[in-house]
């Protein structure tokens, strides 16, 4: 049951440390899926030649038309910033899609774990060694003396939390 220990602390580990990167890999996909639509770029088009239209005119011996580009690049703005509002409420939805889906699995897998190896020792120690509390220690294995899953995974994820919040402080 060697190999369970390792294979167990190993997905903690990763389950741990994937977090950090999430943010990354989301943001990447959104790139990829969630992109500016034809019509805020067309609007971001229009408002850069309303800009260089704008510097372009004297303000006091032009006040009208200045006026005018003016409010068009106001109206612009606003629709661009409308635009931009939808897209982030949808990138949005599927990073907490993301989110969902990763914790989902992780609980999913230890959760399996668990349960297909509920009566499996994950090692044994000789019972002297655990005596006050060797049966709490090995539930629900039966075996006396042993560490069980549930305890290995709590075990595994107390320890590496205290790693990082040590190596977070350095």
């Amino acid at each position: 049951m060697s190999a369970l220990l390792v294979i167990i602390f190993l997905l903690i580990f990763i389950f741990m440390v994937s977090p950090k990167f999430l943010p990354t890999l989301s943001n990447k996909l959104m790139q990829l899926i969630i992109q500016s639509s034809p019509k805020e770029l067309q609007l971001k088009e229009e408002l850069k030649t309303l800009m260089c239209e704008l510097r372009s005119i004297h303000m006091v011996n032009e006040f009208p038309k200045y006026a005018r580009t003016e409010r068009k690049i106001n109206k612009i703005k606003s629709e661009v910033n409308a635009l931009a509002q939808t897209r982030k409420g949808a990138q949005l939805k599927v990073t907490l899609g993301l989110n969902v889906a990763f914790h989902s699995l992780e609980a999913v897998i230890f959760i399996f774990l668990i349960f297909t190896f509920r009566h499996d020792p994950v090692v044994i120690f000789p019972a002297e060694w655990l005596s006050p509390l060797g049966s709490v220690i090995s539930f629900p294995t039966s075996v006396y003396g042993a560490v069980s899953v549930p305890l290995w995974i709590m075990v595994c994820r107390s320890a590496l939390r205290q790693l990082a919040s040590v190596a977070s402080h350095h």
